[in-house]
């Protein structure tokens, strides 16, 4: 409250200043019953996207969840019951392939590939964490500090 009285301060002062005239109090009086009001239009405005915020958030977590579950019953139809679950639940471990990688993380920032005499070699980086294929296996990965 303080604050918009002192905004109606201000912006009198610059008006009686631009006019070298001094305000009257029902001018005053006017611009500060036009600032009250405007505050508590924003007020009501702020309260109804709060409102809106709430209920996006609550279909995000049910759409969010869905997800969870449609993945999860994919996984266990696609892999089996044992592999399905540690997939579904974003776990690693080395000999995965990389499709099995990319079904649970998703798809990499980026990729690299390197083909030898010994074997293809190929990188999965993921933000800070660089995962370390050989002939398509999972034999090792890296998180970056």
């Amino acid at each position: 409250m303080k604050k918009y009285i002192f905004i109606a301060l201000v912006i009198f002062s610059s008006f009686s200043i631009a006019q070298n005239k001094p305000i009257s109090r029902s001018k005053f009086n006017e611009i500060n019953y036009s600032l009250l009001a405007r505050k508590e239009a924003l007020t009501r405005q702020k309260d109804s996207l709060n409102n809106i915020i709430g209920e996006l958030t609550k279909e995000f977590t049910y759409l969010k969840n869905n997800r969870r579950d449609i993945c999860r019953k994919y996984f266990l139809k696609k892999y089996g019951n044992k592999i399905g679950s540690r997939i579904a639940d974003g776990r690693i471990w080395k000999g995965m392939r990389i499709g099995m990688l990319k079904d649970s993380w998703g798809k990499p920032d980026r990729v690299t590939r390197q083909k030898r005499k010994w074997g293809v070699f190929t990188q999965l980086y993921y933000g800070k964490t660089t995962f370390f294929f050989r002939d398509g296996k999972l034999t090792d990965w890296e998180e970056k500090k």
